[in-house]
């Protein structure tokens, strides 16, 4: 068969060569593409354009790209080409699909809102009294509502299908120098969160999204700066992190429990696990802390990092995690008795994030060192590098069924092939020829001479 390594099957084609790796580079993009503003004013003809969101959607089978230009579009999610595509009548600050892949939630350069449809472009009825830029916007989990939070504090929620204002809410005080405005809703769409990031005065206040009425403030450590406030996976807790760690019951506003990792901790380091029931906590000194949300024991204690822990990933079944650090290594561990499962050593820079693959087989890491990588979830063994990326990694994710890898950057996006079957990767090899190689082609390569089979 044609044979070079276990990672690697070549043939030829007119004197090149050709490979499949299991990081295949499939397609890639850096502007947008031909149907760019057909029906919604003129093409965009640009030599370069700033990526403002790249993401799967239907199940993979497309990808929706949004350029800061304003254009808009859906891209066949096998070959890339674009399918249906539009363009904003202004450059875009920020876009957020609905979850239910329906509509796009825009804002402009000076936060005008807009809801589209998602595929035509089609603007939605306004939303009504909003004749202010708003800092952020957030949809609920129902497709249903937007909430929207404005820089001097003020909060409202619509419905997105009229436009029609439900509820407005107003500030105690408007953000100082330095505080920013943000919101979070709760799972089930009934309450959502106001806060300040950064205040180190004000309280998180708890909202009925039905009526704006102000439910309650809650609790946190005094005097210290607010860095986030959020709702577990199933609704059933708040965490405020503020000095220390606080999750409080919703419907009490009663402080349940105080985690105090006991030192200095990073804030997007603070991760639910799937069911609500343990909360990990990645620390500056490269610890990481498991804590049982009800329960009173200390916590579990994730040695071995030497630099700061960013982030922490759990398995969808909770059994297992992955922390990512500063050190450029990111470690599995096991969460039931705190025991490494294994090492992911090759990058040459702190760890931005990682993801599971959907059968949780494979990790996805990428690095300030501008590359992506993929490891064996149970080995740690390296199994793709995909770099090196000249303007560097800013998110990457599985496609949600396929062994793919969408990585974007700030200039566009490439989606990798990653099967790793070697009956696969020798097919897709000789897919791109159209005969074997001969005896003297191979010793040409440096391949083994011997190719029988």
């Amino acid at each position: 068969m044609l044979f070079l390594d276990t990672f690697q099957y070549v043939a030829t084609l007119k004197g090149l060569v050709y490979a499949a790796y299991p990081g295949d580079w499939s397609f890639g993009f850096v502007n947008p593409g031909p149907l760019a503003g057909e029906g919604a004013g003129p093409a965009v003809t640009v030599e370069s354009d700033a990526l403002l969101l790249c993401r799967w959607m239907n199940g993979g089978s497309r990808i929706l790209v949004v350029w800061r230009s304003g254009c808009v579009e859906l891209r066949d999610g096998t070959v890339g080409q674009p399918t249906e595509a539009w363009l904003a009548s202004e450059p875009l600050a920020s876009a957020t699909p609905s979850p239910d892949g329906r509509s796009l939630l825009t804002m402009d350069q000076n936060g005008l809102a807009q809801i589209r449809a998602l595929t035509s472009g089609a603007e939605r009825p306004s939303l009504a009294g909003l004749h202010d830029g708003l800092a952020s916007a957030l949809w609920s989990s129902d497709s249903a509502r937007v909430l929207g939070v404005f820089p001097d504090g003020r909060a409202s929620v619509w419905n997105a299908g009229t436009g029609a204002r439900i509820a407005k809410v107003e500030p105690r005080r408007a953000p100082q120098p330095g505080e920013d405005p943000a919101a979070a809703w709760s799972p089930d769409g009934r309450r959502f969160l106001t806060y300040l990031f950064f205040t180190q005065e004000e309280d998180v206040r708890l909202w009925d999204a039905e009526t704006g009425e102000a439910l309650d403030y809650l609790p946190r450590a005094d005097s210290s700066q607010l860095w986030s406030a959020d709702w577990s996976p199933d609704g059933r807790w708040i965490v405020v992190v503020a000095g220390d760690v606080r999750l409080v019951d919703p419907d009490s506003v009663e402080v349940v429990r105080v985690l105090d990792p006991g030192e200095v901790f990073f804030s997007p380091g603070v991760a639910f696990s799937p069911d609500g029931s343990r909360i990990l906590i990645g620390l500056e000194s490269g610890l990481a802390q498991i804590w049982d949300v009800t329960g009173e024991g200390p916590p579990l204690i994730l040695p071995d990092h030497d630099g700061r822990v960013q982030f922490g990933v759990w398995s969808r079944d909770g059994q297992q995690v992955v922390t990512v650090s500063d050190d450029a290594t990111a470690r599995i561990w096991s969460t039931e008795d705190g025991e490494p499962i294994c090492t992911l050593r090759g990058h040459e820079g702190p760890l931005l994030d990682a993801r599971w693959s959907g059968d949780e087989r494979l990790i996805l890491t990428w690095s300030a060192d501008h590359t992506a990588r993929i490891w064996d979830a149970t080995t740690g063994n390296p199994v793709v590098r995909i770099g090196e990326i000249e303007d560097g990694v800013e998110v990457a994710d599985w496609h949600p069924v396929a062994p793919r890898v969408l990585v974007r950057t700030a200039s566009g996006a490439w989606v990798w092939d990653v099967e790793c079957e070697t009956k696969a990767l020798l097919a897709r090899a000789r897919d791109r020829v159209s005969r074997e190689l001969t005896v003297e082609e191979w010793r040409l390569y440096g391949l083994p001479v011997d190719v029988s089979g």
